[in-house]
């Protein structure tokens, strides 16, 4: 916590503070309006299949400008891109969630538990994540977002992480 309240960027969403309270953790952060899952789950309810293409690109430059701010400039990645963990404020995308953020200067860096299958990239499935694990979560969020498929359609862990790692994705919706 204490790295990436020192990390500053406009696509980020600010952490005030945090504090243990009663053996919990409590973090302050700013406001949201809602999340991409959010917004996506609008459009489906409205009969789209997802998120108008102009819209979600928007939000999605956003995204990567954060990521590639992150990557470049503190040499973390984030790890668990994914529509619940990129809240809408005034408009803008900002990356929230950074409970499994990794810094890649360290030896090990191993041993990512807590990883979102459906948009994790293979090297996460070996434990481990390089410079490019964040791109691949946002184009696999961005086909599901814009079409409301995912390029692999696994339901068990096992069955992702193979299908990640040994399959082709199935990008013909896009």
């Amino acid at each position: 916590m204490e790295r990436i309240r020192g990390v500053q960027h406009p696509f980020l969403l600010t952490l005030e503070r945090f504090e243990a309270i009663d053996n919990q953790l409590v973090i302050v952060t700013e406001l949201a309006d809602g999340s991409l899952e959010d917004l996506y789950k609008k459009h489906r309810g409205n009969g789209s299949c997802g998120i108008p293409r102009e819209t979600l690109i928007g939000h999605l430059h956003d995204t990567a400008d954060a990521l590639d701010n992150l990557h470049q400039q503190y040499q973390l990645q984030h790890l668990d891109i994914k529509p619940g963990n990129l809240l809408i404020i005034g408009g803008h995308v900002k990356v929230a969630d950074f409970g499994l953020l990794k810094d890649l200067r360290e030896a090990e860096c191993s041993s990512v538990g807590g990883l979102t299958p459906v948009y994790a990239p293979p090297e996460l499935f070996d434990g481990r994540p390089g410079m490019n694990s964040d791109q691949y979560s946002l184009a696999v969020m961005y086909q599901e977002m814009l079409t409301g498929t995912r390029p692999f359609h696994g339901r068990t862990i096992a069955q992702l992480a193979t299908q990640h790692v040994h399959g082709a994705p199935n990008l013909e919706p896009l």
